[in-house]
């Protein structure tokens, strides 16, 4: 099994801190070596309450509740490939995470134990922070384990739209990681280039990372784990960027996601080297181009792409050879739009047809009283 009551302790004492103020829906984690030894009504039962994901399709949420289930629960324990945590909050599921090994069969992570699932009861009211401790056991686990696996890997679901895990696992270290899009590991949106997830990984040998800062992560608030990254700040959560920019955000971080997928499944070689050309990509020393796009274009745009309110970067299509561009600095345009130019050129030609006129009027005037003069 993957999860290891033993080694929780200071999860534990953080539990039994927090029972002795809240009486009433006192928090109780269970693992899988706890649901051996439940009946099959007692299964069913379980089944049925750990239905609370929401905004994950229903049909993957029963299949893997059940596999999972059904998996620990058999006789043989050399196929054991999955492992659930649950948090309780009286007898009610609070939230639970299901940890697949063989998720992900690209190397190196084809034996590296994913975190496939993870929901959250909304409609339970509790003070404890659920959500942060379900991510905490699955990443302290993965710290612990870090001599046999260096990364931990899950996917986000509604990408970007899921702001609030998507902090969450930030605050544990955990980074975009689009190269792990692929047939063999995270295939979500590689047939219509749509992605609906984000995949995400986390260094389990960061050497920020021990029993003291993995567990101030669920107790503390404002705490984020310090990761070897320059490039590693999140901007959707930063609270002091309004929301209305965030939405913004949102809507052209997914559009350049799905831009860049679209070029990875497309491009050759030779169509990424003028993408990078185009745009001034080349002060970055890499001879993999493909390389070079993914950690660029995903770490360097869509994670950092709004640390201005008023950017508008994005990547964008050219009519002419069918080449994404992806953002360099943003210039002032002197070219005007065409309504602009039009309002313009309408006032200039009433202008001129005034002036005309007036001239027209004063002329035949002075006529007039040239010729009474005349006469």
């Amino acid at each position: 099994m993957f999860f290891n009551q033993r080694i929780f302790n200071k999860l534990n004492d953080y539990v039994q801190s927090f029972n002795t103020i809240s009486l009433e829906n006192s928090i109780k984690i269970c693992l899988g070596n706890d649901i051996k030894t439940l009946t099959n009504q007692e299964v069913d039962t379980l089944k049925t309450n750990l239905k609370i994901c929401e905004g994950i399709r229903e049909e993957y949420v029963d299949f893997t509740i059940s596999n999972c289930i059904d998996n620990i629960r058999s006789d043989s324990s050399h196929k054991k490939k999955y492992d659930i945590g649950i948090i309780y909050s009286g007898d009610t599921v609070a939230g639970f995470l299901i940890v697949e090994i063989g998720e992900c069969n690209a190397t190196p992570f084809t034996s590296t134990p994913v975190l496939n699932l993870i929901c959250t009861n909304k409609k339970l009211n509790t003070l404890f922070p659920i959500g942060k401790a379900l991510v905490y056991m699955y990443v302290f686990t993965m710290y612990k384990y870090n001599d046999r696996y260096s990364h931990g890997i899950l996917e986000l679901a509604r990408n970007y739209e899921n702001v609030r895990a998507l902090c969450v696992y930030y605050k544990f270290g955990f980074r975009e990681k689009i190269s792990l899009k692929q047939e063999k590991c995270f295939p979500d949106g590689l047939v219509d280039n749509s992605s609906i997830t984000i995949p995400m990984i986390v260094d389990v040998r960061n050497i920020y990372m021990n029993d003291d800062t993995l567990i101030n992560l669920v107790i503390k608030q404002g705490e984020t784990l310090k990761v070897q990254d320059i490039n590693s700040s999140e901007p959707l959560c930063n609270r002091n960027i309004p929301n209305i920019e965030k939405q913004k955000m949102i809507k052209q971080r997914i559009q350049n996601l799905n831009s860049i997928m679209m070029m990875k499944q497309t491009y050759t070689e030779n169509q990424l080297v003028e993408v990078l050309k185009l745009n001034n990509i080349n002060q970055i020393k890499d001879k993999n181009p493909f390389h070079l796009l993914e950690e660029y274009s995903v770490d360097n745009i869509i994670k950092m792409l709004p640390k201005r309110r008023t950017t508008r970067k994005s990547i964008k299509r050219k009519n002419t050879d069918n080449i994404h561009e992806l953002p360099s600095k943003k210039r002032k345009s002197t070219r005007k739009s065409k309504s602009t130019r039009k309002s313009k050129s309408t006032r200039k030609s009433k202008s001129i047809h005034k002036k005309t006129r007036s001239k027209t009027k004063r002329t035949s005037k002075y006529n007039l009283r040239s010729m009474s003069k005349k006469q």
